[in-house]
């Protein structure tokens, strides 16, 4: 869900709410789960997971890569890169991936650009002009999310 909000002193008004139901977080995350599926089909210590297969080891694999994917996405919010790492992941073997924010950003690609779209269609509904639109959205995100921790800021 996008809305755009006006603010004046402390009064906050809704200028426009628009949504769109597939680019909630848990899309982003199904993102990093592809690419996790696609590299453990590359390795031959997991080619023997079948993942059509709806047996409770299976299960267990998914379930710690949904897990081990939901981490990997909140710390991408902030870092540059994410190891992507679960001992015992499937007959004792670990799986250690490094995934980069850049990475992450060219998975999500499809979504991102929806974003934009339902941003561009927020800011046409609330009669805002476009050509400010990055000038605020950027000046938003380097004031509301600045990272204590190493000084990094989401965009």
């Amino acid at each position: 869900m996008f809305q755009l909000f006006k603010i004046k002193r402390n009064d906050y008004y809704v200028l426009v709410s628009i949504g769109e139901e597939n680019l909630s977080g848990e899309y982003f995350t199904q993102s990093i789960i592809n690419y996790v599926m696609e590299e453990l089909k590359k390795d031959n210590r997991f080619k023997n997971i079948d993942f059509n297969n709806k047996d409770d080891k299976t299960i267990k694999v998914l379930d710690k890569i949904i897990r081990k994917a939901e981490e990997v996405k909140i710390e991408l919010s902030y870092s540059l890169k994410s190891s992507f790492y679960i001992n015992g992941l499937y007959n004792d073997n670990e799986l250690d991936l490094e995934i980069t924010r850049e990475k992450y950003e060219e998975l999500c690609m499809d979504l991102w650009e929806k974003c934009l779209i339902k941003i561009d269609e927020a800011l046409k509904l609330a009669n805002l002009e476009k050509k400010n639109k990055w000038n605020n959205i950027s000046r938003l995100l380097h004031k509301n999310t600045k990272n204590k921790k190493n000084d990094t800021r989401i965009f």
